[in-house]
């Protein structure tokens, strides 16, 4: 069966007629775009509407780059016509013999327009939003009984399917759009609706009947193959593992119409999306599904783009590895030198990827002084400034704040902040100097804490998430307070997210009803009971030189009892930071 060749508008070509022709794209931009390049006076009378459905631009117009790769006949979304447009000499053009393809070979009945069809019957439609089904040899003296058996049937929805298109030997593309054909199913019961009856003698004995395409995407399925399936709510790619919801995609377009790619910002709200959006038809590759909607707008996604940010497809967040003393102590955390982490960036991601992993890193051989310090840490993060401000420096047993960490004291295994929102996501400590005894430091990893809890009393745990602790800090010119659980679950992974435990900084209990109290200070000693657990308790000694940083929202931190004088400088950063950093070495999601 011979190909229809369509008639190039741009004037140069003189009417010749071609097996590869392009539409003006459904992007309303983009087709003004290409009108413009084409600079024909007369097609700048009509609307982008209506030239849409009347005038082809063919392949001479655009160059070899413009299309997705040598077999393909899908242009690239940013292709214009650009070349032989006044005259014919550029030659770089795609060679459209290597992109004919014969029409499938003619079928039994390609439309059957009978009061007794069967229940499900098949024709193959070109997809134009006007198409045209050409039934196969009908005598003449039954076009007016076959047109009137048309009108008896009632309306019916088309539901295309995908036909195959060869790219490559390796890849292929599904696509309802251009030349390729697809299948309607009618049931006897319904009829496709004509727009346009015969308006001249049928040729060859064959009768033209006209649909308009658009009339028939209903509420049910609207393409069904193995390869995907639209439906009037979503798209399915069984092939990835993808369902996508149609009113997400349409929120989720990615052109420079909804995106601000600059500020990497949406430019519309979703007051300007129709609630009830959906999909005329879609095609797509072994890279992007291309998806064409009912307000005309046309939105092209990469493969990528949907797997990461599908909710079971998601890139999953660098394994935490949950420890007990015993484990960390045999780990292989960073433990890096203050000349290699400012020299080398992969020592740099090696801390960043020890800190999401287990919570901690080291960093050795830092001149002992507050200024070094926060050079090792600015390599890496911004320095998050709190009412102690941003670099602060303390020695044991000067009261510079209203907190147990300026004594001698023995400090239990806490975690800093509870009394803000927003805690410090990391904790910096470096012992510049120390002459006496003691004050060995303690870490627990608060995650194995609560997996324990989890396995052991699985109701307390449950209560631990949920019931409302308040903590405060009060001196002279500050009294912050905030409220929260002990146990904070990420409920998106499944997976705990923060720790906020502190028995020094707990405020009055009146979170509570009366006759809760007793349970709660139950499970409160029993969380206190495993953060105590001596298997749990990782003990070092810090020593001038070395700079310590953990993960405030997973590890508790605490020393022992110290004599003399021991002088310490740190910081903190925020949690937003940390992550952000995280994220963009990949570690995290």
């Amino acid at each position: 069966m011979e190909k229809k060749k369509r008639a190039c508008c741009v004037p140069v070509c003189k009417g010749e007629r071609f097996d590869l022709v392009h539409k003006l794209p459904m992007n309303t931009e983009r087709a003004e775009i290409w009108i413009e390049s084409l600079d024909v006076p007369e097609l700048k009378k009509h609307s982008v509407e209506s030239l849409r459905k009347r005038i082809f631009v063919c392949c001479r117009h655009f160059r070899k780059q413009d299309y997705k790769n040598a077999e393909s006949r899908c242009l690239n979304k940013t292709a214009v016509p650009s070349i032989n447009l006044k005259d014919l000499e550029n030659e770089n053009v795609i060679d459209p013999k290597v992109l004919i393809r014969d029409l499938p070979p003619p079928e039994e009945e390609l439309l059957v327009v009978s009061s007794n069809i069967p229940t499900v019957q098949r024709s193959r439609v070109k997809s134009d939003t006007v198409s045209r089904i050409t039934q196969k040899t009908i005598p003449k003296k039954r076009n007016e009984e076959i047109i009137a058996e048309v009108h008896d049937l009632t309306e019916t929805p088309v539901i295309p399917s995908y036909s195959k298109k060869k790219k490559t030997d390796s890849q292929t593309s599904y696509s309802s759009n251009s030349t390729n054909y697809i299948y309607i199913l009618a049931k006897s019961t319904e009829k496709p609706k004509v727009l346009q009856e015969v308006t001249e003698e049928p040729k060859n004995d064959c009768l033209e009947v006209y649909i308009n395409m658009a009339d028939f995407i209903e509420e049910q399925h609207l393409i069904e193959s193995p390869e995907l399936t639209m439906t009037s709510d979503h798209i399915s790619v069984p092939s990835r593992n993808l369902k996508l919801n149609n009113f997400w995609l349409r929120d989720h377009c990615r052109c420079s119409e909804c995106y601000n790619h600059g500020t990497r910002q949406r430019r519309y709200s979703i007051l300007h999306l129709d609630p009830n959006v959906r999909t005329n038809n879609c095609q797509f590759t072994d890279d992007e599904l291309i998806v064409s909607w009912n307000d005309g707008h046309e939105s092209q996604y990469s493969w990528d783009f949907l797997e990461s940010n599908s909710f079971d497809l998601r890139p999953r967040q660098c394994e935490k590895i949950i420890w007990d003393a015993e484990t960390i102590a045999s780990s292989d955390f960073a433990k890096v030198s203050l000349g290699d982490l400012m020299s080398d960036d992969d020592v740099a991601r090696s801390v960043v990827e020890s800190l999401v992993k287990y919570g901690v890193a080291f960093v050795n051989k830092v001149p002992p002084n507050l200024s070094c310090t926060e050079l090792a840490i600015k390599r890496l993060f911004p320095i998050q400034k709190t009412f102690f401000g941003e670099m602060w420096s303390f020695q044991s047993g000067v009261m510079k704040e209203s907190d147990t960490a300026y004594t001698h004291e023995a400090l239990g295994a806490h975690t800093d902040n509870t009394y803000f929102s927003d805690p410090a996501g990391l904790q910096v400590l470096h012992c510049t100097e120390f002459e006496g005894d003691g004050g060995e430091s303690l870490l627990v990893d608060g995650f194995k804490v609560a997996q324990e809890i989890k396995s052991k009393y699985p109701e307390v745990y449950k209560r631990l998430c949920t019931t409302v602790i308040p903590f405060e800090y009060i001196d002279e010119t500050h009294h912050h307070s905030y409220q929260a659980p002990l146990i904070k679950e990420d409920k998106i992974n499944q997976c705990v997210e923060q720790i906020r435990f502190n028995l020094y900084d707990r405020s009055p209990m009146n979170t509570i009803s009366v006759d809760k109290i007793p349970q709660f200070y139950d499970d409160l000693r029993t969380m206190a009971t495993e953060v105590a657990s001596e298997s749990n308790e990782w003990w070092f000694k810090l020593t001038p030189g070395t700079v310590v940083i953990f993960d405030n929202w997973r590890l508790l931190h605490g020393r022992a009892e110290l004599t003399g004088k021991r002088v310490m400088c740190g910081c903190y950063v925020s949690r937003t930071d940390f992550m952000s950093v995280a994220r963009k070495m990949n570690f995290i999601q």
